[in-house]
């Protein structure tokens, strides 16, 4: 996923947080939206701390050719 390295987030840019860009969205992801809404403060504070740990995966180097 990568979202602790994607900031700023949402497809644009436009969500300068990660409940912004939570509370943005709407259609598929509607569901998970009303359930953060729904959740408790310390819940949110928990899931966007999950979050932010998830890292970008390291790119392989690929060996030059010889």
């Amino acid at each position: 996923w990568g979202v602790r390295d994607s900031y700023p987030y949402w497809h644009d840019g436009r969500a300068l947080t990660l409940e912004d860009a939570i509370l943005m969205h709407g259609g598929e992801g509607e569901r998970a939206s009303v359930a953060y809404r729904q959740a408790n403060p310390e819940r949110r504070r928990q899931l966007i701390a999950f979050l932010e740990t998830l890292e970008a995966p390291q790119t392989a180097e690929v060996p030059e050719a010889q």
